[in-house]
């Protein structure tokens, strides 16, 4: 698997002409409209959207406020034409108001026909209209022509569901404010920033089919939840960016490049968070937050230090039907880092993620408890430490009907390395990961328990346990094995004279007869291992005589 290949269909949606509505009524923004500037049709449009959130504010609701294309700065408004340069201005969400961007306005056929792409709709921190292009995402937040930028495109406070931000891009956003900060947290969320109200709503603000774009902040780059609970759905977070700050002698934030949550627990459903930047949690940070993360994909983010897709810190983070690749933590975890709090994950794909610390696809350290379910770690590195796949710390993991093939790791644990932790490994394939000192497959050290039963250990390599290694150092460590297929049976196995090895009842060493095995590329370059990538194979079984094709009505090689 050399690439996973995303594509973000542009979703269209098509409205009806304005009709009579029975409660509230709806407004109309465009920076085109030559009308009276009322917001009460589409030639009337308010040419501000300050002014219709004004109008909004004191209707009667629900309102919905549909903003043509174009961009709009939260500084302006009729009074104000040219804007305040008041970093402080920001597009306040209102309870019962919805806020929908991508129409195409004034002077079309149609002006309500709605299309997020081809009708663009920009809230933009960039006050003065000068924003220049910087070569990465970390560096914007110094960028010199982003100081007179908003701290915070959008706002919510004390919102809920009836709160609707949909079909925008909001880019600019620069949460660099002084230290140490005053309300409102003026650095965190450039793009957008949220915090509950104390009632502890269920659910707080309703986003989606928005892109937040080029922000930059200390905490939260693209997005900031404190204390509330939004629902964001179909939303892009990319190049977004939050950068370690100086504060006396001492560094601060730096974590959340696409969003930061702090005892929150928001529900992400089908987002993409593409080429974000942070010191930890390159894509998102989860701070004593229990996030929901359905269906969304993290690629080529990057931290400096943990979860280049995704960090948390005694969070409970529970994911579903996911991808993490491409993301690098050059401290720990390439795809995610966990410390702390109770991991559930199942149906995700981990691959070609990297680092230069441990835990290549996952790193869970500080009591961690996890449970990974049905995940596909392919693919991830080590480059210069342990686990390839995963790396477990002080933590407490199960791996269920997970696959583990091509992970690479410079010192131990090709794809898992465990150190005093209790891992668990049922109905899992290990296949064809390699480890520069021990274990291949699986490695348990100093102190670490560890159970395989009913998986499949094949065709792992490393100079000491090809398969598994067990040896403790300092602290003994066990592993047990059990009904498990393990290549070269106990001769694959390396234990030092002080741990402990179970070699329990069931286990074979017979073929597997995997599908078809995949393998490393060397990228045109057989003496340098480092661009090698890895090509992913079928691990399905198939029986000695073949694999029945349900297609064809027969067995086939």
């Amino acid at each position: 698997m050399r690439q996973v290949i995303i594509t973000i269909a542009a979703v269209v949606l098509a409205a009806g002409t304005l009709s009579p509505v029975t409660h509230g009524k709806t407004i109309c923004v465009d920076a085109d409209a030559a009308g009276a500037n009322n917001g009460t049709t589409w030639a009337d449009a308010y040419k501000f959207l300050q002014d219709a959130l004004t109008d909004a504010n004191s209707s009667e609701k629900p309102v919905e406020i549909r903003v043509a294309q174009g961009v709009y700065q939260p500084d302006r408004n009729s009074a104000e034409p040219n804007g305040t340069g008041d970093r402080n201005a920001t597009f306040q969400l209102i309870r019962g108001v919805a806020l929908k961007g991508g129409y195409a306005g004034f002077g079309h056929p149609d002006p309500n026909a709605r299309d997020f792409e081809l009708y663009e709709t920009v809230l933009s921190g960039d006050l003065d209209s000068n924003d220049l292009d910087v070569n990465a995402p970390a560096d914007l937040r110094d960028e010199p022509s982003r100081v007179e930028n908003a701290y915070h495109v959008v706002t919510s406070r004390d919102s809920d569901e009836s709160a609707v931000l949909d079909g925008m891009t909001i880019t600019g956003g620069n949460a660099n404010g002084d230290w140490p900060d005053p309300w409102p947290y003026e650095k965190r969320g450039g793009g957008m920033y949220n915090e509950g109200g104390g009632d502890r709503i269920e659910y707080s603000a309703a986003i989606s089919n928005c892109r937040f774009v080029a922000n930059s902040a200390t905490v939260g780059g693209g997005m900031y939840n404190y204390d509330t609970n939004p629902k964001i759905s179909n939303c892009c977070f990319s190049g977004n960016s939050a950068s370690l700050d100086l504060a006396g002698e001492y560094c601060w934030g730096g974590s959340g490049g696409g969003i930061h949550n702090e005892r929150s627990s928001p529900m992400l459903t089908g987002c993409v968070f593409n080429g974000n930047s942070a010191s930890a949690g390159g894509g998102m940070c989860n701070m004593d937050s229990d996030p929901v993360v359905g269906l969304c994909t993290f690629v080529s983010n990057a931290a400096d230090f943990e979860g280049g897709g995704m960090y948390g810190y005694w969070s409970s983070p529970s994911l579903n039907g996911c991808v993490f690749s491409r993301n690098t933590g050059y401290g720990e975890g390439g795809g995610m880092s966990n410390n702390g709090g109770m991991l559930l994950v199942s149906y995700c794909i981990f691959s070609e993620n990297s680092t230069i610390g441990s835990g290549g696809g996952i790193y869970n350290s500080q009591g961690s408890r996890g449970t990974i379910i049905r995940c596909i770690f392919v693919g991830n590195r080590s480059s210069h430490n342990r686990g390839g796949g995963a790396f477990n710390s002080v933590s407490d993991v199960m791996f269920a009907n997970c696959l583990f093939a091509g992970n690479l790791a410079r010192i131990s644990g090709g794809a898992v390395e465990n150190i005093r932790s209790e891992t668990t490994i049922l109905d899992c394939t290990v296949a064809q990961n390699r480890a520069g000192g021990a274990g291949g497959g699986i490695r348990c050290w100093f102190g670490s328990n560890g159970l395989v039963r009913n998986s499949i250990l094949w065709h792992n390599s490393a100079p000491q346990g090809a398969q598994l290694a067990v040896d403790g150092t300092f602290e003994p460590a066990t592993i047990t094995v059990e009904y498990s297929a393990v290549m070269g049976r106990k001769d694959a196995v390396y234990a030092e004279p002080n741990d402990s090895l179970d070699w329990g009842a069931g286990n074979i060493d017979y073929d597997p007869c995997f599908a078809d095995l995949g393998y490393w590329d060397p990228n045109g370059t057989l003496e340098d291992t480092n661009d090698d990538f890895w090509v992913m194979g079928d691990y399905h079984l198939k029986s000695q005589a073949g694999r029945w094709d349900s297609n064809e009505g027969r067995w086939t090689m």
